[in-house]
């Protein structure tokens, strides 16, 4: 007499596969988040064509590391988003919290995104040297511009951990611990923002560091939480 395996419903391979999914990309994105740290932005105040030049040729190496880095790390997240927002609207169908997680995690994206072409720019052209000075001072000044896109990745980086955070916890697809993480660093980046917004940039800048810090840590707990979490979802007792 033989004996057959029980396997699982057709219903829950897709779900665990959406678990498997979110929690790999996240850590995937852990480990690339580092290669956009450290690039330098332009300086206060002016700056020659020579100085210019001078700047993105010593730094060719690091801002070739950022944009692969970066690049990497837009299709990781990409992933990992639309797992998330496919886990949350598995739990809560078409509502307004898994829209919330949605358009904060595009937000974040934009500015990744944002920060990936102005860095690679002085890249792929092959002789810097050999530009005009308009157009040198210009791609240095463009990070002025990626600065501004930070706030827009801030302000996503909000909606999307309030989002997730909550669905996290009603869907139990993250642990409450780390559900709680993600909502706790809301009112973080709210003060942030609300801090540069009235120009007080110290205690904007310490809150925006923190902000950053946390959310760095908080996405390799997800992506643990939510790969522990496929096992509940292997008998299909969770979205």
């Amino acid at each position: 007499m033989t004996t057959t395996q029980p396997t699982a419903p057709a219903a829950v391979l897709p779900r665990r596969a959406t678990h498997v999914a979110a929690g790999v990309a996240l850590l995937a994105t852990f480990g690339l988040i580092f290669t956009m740290w450290g690039t330098p932005g332009p300086a206060a105040g002016s700056i020659t064509a020579v100085e210019a030049r001078s700047v993105l040729g010593e730094t060719l190496a690091m801002r070739d590391l950022a944009m692969h880095g970066t690049a990497a790390a837009l299709v990781a997240f990409t992933v990992a988003l639309a797992a998330l927002w496919t886990l949350a609207r598995r739990s809560l169908g078409d509502g307004v919290l898994p829209a919330v997680l949605l358009l904060g995690g595009t937000m974040v994206l934009l500015d990744w995104w944002m920060f990936g072409a102005v860095t690679g720019i002085p890249v792929v052209v092959e002789d810097l040297a050999g530009v005009t000075p308009e157009v040198a001072r210009g791609w240095y000044a463009l990070g002025a511009l990626q600065e501004a896109f930070g706030d827009i990745g801030k302000a996503g980086q909000t909606l999307f951990l309030a989002g997730v955070g909550w669905t996290g916890l009603t869907g139990r697809f993250l642990h409450r611990p780390v559900a709680w993480a993600a909502l706790a660093l809301v009112p973080m980046n709210l003060l942030s923002l609300a801090l540069h917004a009235a120009h007080l940039e110290a205690a904007s800048t310490a809150f925006f560091l923190a902000g950053l810090y946390g959310f760095t840590l908080w996405v390799p707990a997800a992506g643990i939480s939510v790969l522990l979490r496929s096992r509940a979802a292997r008998t299909g007792g969770m979205g």
